[in-house]
């Protein structure tokens, strides 16, 4: 049987590829600095099409349930639809100091935002977005990165990259339960993006560690995929294959989109 090799897909250079997301006729991501969202159709010879360039840096852009996109660019979350920009909310913290990192919407329309300090000096949060109203969830996250949902579409991971962990959450009413389930120390770099994997488990991208791990429900590290760049992002399965984004790195590798099967 032959092994499993990654493909790297048709499109541009990317200089921080992140957040692929699944649509239904394929998936989209984004250029973090260079403000850029894209989509892409799932043949492997499809080309990526740039779909929206907004004020960078942007984090995310998840799908609203409605036919729109939810998109952090700073402190704010923006909806995107039918090519009009509307603020959803500006995040009661300082833009200087303060930018969204990573959102999911849950399926109750609600998003969860995670907060990082720009320049790393103070420790991060993760917060409900409700309309105008912002509530603290998860207090002291040091470098709140990668989330996302389970297929209840009110729980999931989030990923702390300075603490190399990894906690589930759900979100029931106004009630938030979080717990840190796995500790990824003894993988290479650290953990970035993440992205649902089969029965319950989790896919995991390990920034500067060239590596892609999956995880199973309990947080054990079940398969660790030797990735072609040293820095993968993101990870998101769909199907048979699994689609990472990458970045660029100092020895000349990343910035573009790879897939490869996976059982």
């Amino acid at each position: 049987m032959p092994v499993p090799t990654w493909r790297a897909l048709p499109g541009p250079r990317h200089e921080l590829a992140e957040e692929p997301t699944r649509l239904d006729d394929g998936l989209l991501y984004v250029d973090v600095p260079r403000g850029e969202i894209w989509r892409r159709a799932l043949a492997a010879t499809a080309r990526p099409v740039l779909s929206y360039r907004l004020e960078a840096p942007i984090s995310a852009a998840r799908p609203d349930g409605t036919g729109g996109l939810v998109v952090a660019t700073g402190t704010r979350l923006v909806r995107l639809r039918d090519g009009r920009e509307t603020t959803l909310a500006r995040l009661p913290y300082d833009p200087v100091r303060w930018q969204v990192n990573g959102l999911v919407v849950l399926h109750d329309g609600r998003v969860l935002a995670g907060l990082l300090s720009r320049d790393r000096s103070e420790v991060g949060t993760l917060v409900l977005v409700d309309g105008a109203a912002t509530r603290v969830v998860l207090p002291a996250v040091r470098a709140a990165n990668g989330l996302c949902l389970d297929d209840t579409g009110l729980g999931g991971w989030q990923v702390d990259t300075y603490a190399r962990t990894l906690t589930r959450f759900a979100v029931r009413g106004d009630d938030f339960d979080a717990r840190v389930v796995a500790t990824v120390g003894d993988l290479p770099g650290r953990p970035d993006g993440i992205g649902a994997a089969a029965a319950g488990g989790v896919w995991v991208a390990m920034w500067d560690g060239g590596v892609v791990a999956r995880l199973d429900a309990a947080g054990k590290v079940t398969d660790v995929l030797p990735a072609p760049v040293a820095r993968p992002t993101c990870p998101l399965q769909l199907g048979p294959h699994l689609y990472v984004t990458t970045a660029r790195a100092d020895d000349g590798t990343g910035g573009h989109l790879y897939r490869i099967p996976v059982a």
